[in-house]
């Protein structure tokens, strides 16, 4: 079975990366989810830290989906948006500066 490549907000392949021994990104992205579910705030914080050093564009991807799927509240999908723009803006600047 072949597998697509991920791709980023610029069109990008994404790399999969070994992550703190793991094989793949897939058991980290379930772990965030499963915590969020459980209300586990701090192993959540801890597992998007994770995936969020591992591959910044994963972590907003699986955030919006939780917050779509899982959450389903208005204020936390404004708020996974509100927060992947400031980031990105951010981003942006700090490549500017030459920063990054």
């Amino acid at each position: 079975m072949t597998t697509e490549k991920q791709i980023d907000f610029d069109g990008k392949p994404v790399e999969d990366e070994d992550l703190l021994g793991y094989e793949d990104i897939g058991l980290i992205k379930s772990c965030l989810q499963k915590t969020i579910r459980r209300g586990m705030t701090w192993a959540a914080m801890y597992w998007a830290l994770q995936l969020a050093e591992a591959n910044s564009w994963s972590c907003w991807k699986r955030l919006s989906v939780i917050a779509d799927e899982d959450v389903g509240q208005d204020y936390a999908i404004i708020a996974v948006d509100v927060l992947y723009r400031k980031f990105m803006s951010m981003k942006t600047q700090s490549k500017e500066k030459g920063l990054s």
